[in-house]
């Protein structure tokens, strides 16, 4: 045989085993046919990873409430002459008292605000500027809204 010839049956012969070796190495590698809907999920097939994490929903805590003390609004008009320096209110039977309101011009009015339980009965106690002042037991703040504080 020719040296020519006999080269080119060995090239031949050498990509024949190229390419059956080839085609052996993607037969390997090749995807697995997709599976037909009737047929189950292999069980070994690591389940899909979610597109985007879901937040938890935000749990509000239950907390006790504490209760607040009503509220009674109540316009004082000082009719005196004189100034009123402060206004005490202590419900009645009671010990402690508060301020209720400050000073407050001879003439004008305010808005005081009363925190109050249950009974809304106080007794009341006005300083003025001059030194004099004005006791009134057992008001119901609740019914009287209104207080005039009069010579």
């Amino acid at each position: 045989m020719n040296h020519s010839v006999r080269n080119a049956i060995a090239l031949c012969a050498l990509l024949g085993v190229a390419i059956g070796a080839t085609s052996a190495a993607s037969a390997q590698n090749a995807p697995a046919p997709t599976p037909d809907s009737t047929a189950p999920p292999a069980a070994d097939a690591a389940p899909a990873a979610p597109a985007k994490a879901m937040a938890k929903p935000h749990r509000k805590i239950a907390r006790p409430m504490a209760k607040k003390p009503a509220i009674v609004l109540v316009t004082v008009s000082n009719m005196r002459a004189v100034a009123l320096t402060g206004l005490d209110a202590a419900p009645t039977g009671g010990a402690e008292s508060a301020r209720i309101l400050g000073a407050l011009a001879p003439g004008k009015k305010a808005v005081a605000k009363v925190a109050h339980g249950k009974d809304c009965t106080f007794d009341l106690h006005g300083a003025y500027e001059d030194g004099s002042t004005t006791d009134v037991p057992g008001v119901d703040l609740c019914k009287e809204k209104k207080l005039n504080l009069v010579e």
